[in-house]
């Protein structure tokens, strides 16, 4: 898998690449390791702003230059698309009308603004516990979990990112303190709106073993 990437220099211009080892490239631009890109050595510090994943090097070459062709009115439009993809919605409500299904290529979680458009309440190596944007019922305890590595599933998670989930796990009990609560996870993609693995996490404790939101929406009123 490639990456199509743009940074945004210190100088406000643009540099567009393509990899397969991100987090080596991002190194090698802020001058971490040897072979540094020579656009970026006096440009830095840079800011990954832009990034799409693609199947093989010679799509992900195409796409390079389609980007590099791109006035820097496009690019910024790009970027910008590209940053405020969870930012649209007015509401749950709203969110679940016009929700789209977002992949590897435009996953809100994996965004190089990621910090800044989500509160992160918790952070570990492996793992980000944050506020749902677009909670249940508008309900302010409602948290997602989310692994670093953009995974679809529980099962392609590594041993060390599943027995990181500890630590996940100590702080919401101590989130919650003596509220009750419950998570839970969509595995298939019926009804879900972003691949990137999360798990949700709420206040109280559901009716039945299948969560009937109708029924918890009640209780909860």
């Amino acid at each position: 898998m490639y990456k199509v990437y743009i940074l945004e220099c210190s100088d406000w211009s643009f540099y567009t690449w393509i990899t397969n080892d991100l987090e080596k490239r991002l190194k090698q631009h802020n001058w971490e390791l040897k072979w540094w890109a020579k656009y970026t050595r006096w440009r830095r510090p840079i800011e990954l702003v832009y990034l799409e994943s693609i199947e093989n090097k010679s799509l992900a070459l195409k796409r390079e230059i389609e980007i590099k062709k791109l006035t820097k009115k496009q690019k910024l439009n790009l970027i910008n698309k590209n940053l405020k993809i969870m930012e649209k919605f007015k509401n749950r409500e709203d969110y679940e009308k016009n929700k789209k299904y977002m992949t590897k290529n435009n996953c809100p979680f994996c965004l190089s603004n990621f910090k800044n458009t989500h509160k992160i309440l918790f952070e570990s190596k492996y793992w980000s516990v944050i506020e749902a944007l677009y909670p249940y019922f508008d309900e302010k305890w409602h948290l997602l979990v989310i692994p670093k590595r953009h995974k679809e599933f529980t099962a392609s998670l590594s041993k060390v990112e599943l027995w990181g989930f500890k630590e996940v796990e100590k702080f919401m009990q101590e989130y919650f303190e003596w509220k009750d609560y419950f998570s839970f996870i969509r595995q298939a993609k019926w009804n879900k709106s972003v691949e990137h693995l999360h798990y949700h996490y709420l206040p109280w404790k559901p009716a039945s073993r299948v969560i009937d939101w109708e029924k918890y929406f009640k209780v909860k009123k």
